[in-house]
């Protein structure tokens, strides 16, 4: 007669043995909230060169008319 062996522990079957650190997964309240603004003049610097630059290169064409 053949009998099964027992299931060893983080077997197949069981759930992996993972400590998962709290700390290192939670945001540091507050880091997101001091950096939104240096985004958000960048984007902005950006957005404005760019509209500028294009309406240099629209102007340009309207000469060539």
């Amino acid at each position: 007669m053949s009998t099964t062996p027992p299931e060893e522990p983080g077997g197949y079957g069981a759930p992996p043995n993972v400590n998962f650190n709290l700390n290192a997964l939670m945001p540091t309240p507050g880091n997101a909230e001091f950096d939104v603004g240096g985004w958000v003049t960048s984007f902005t610097a950006i957005t404005i060169a760019y509209l500028i630059s294009r309406g240099i290169a629209k102007a340009s064409r309207v000469l060539e008319r």
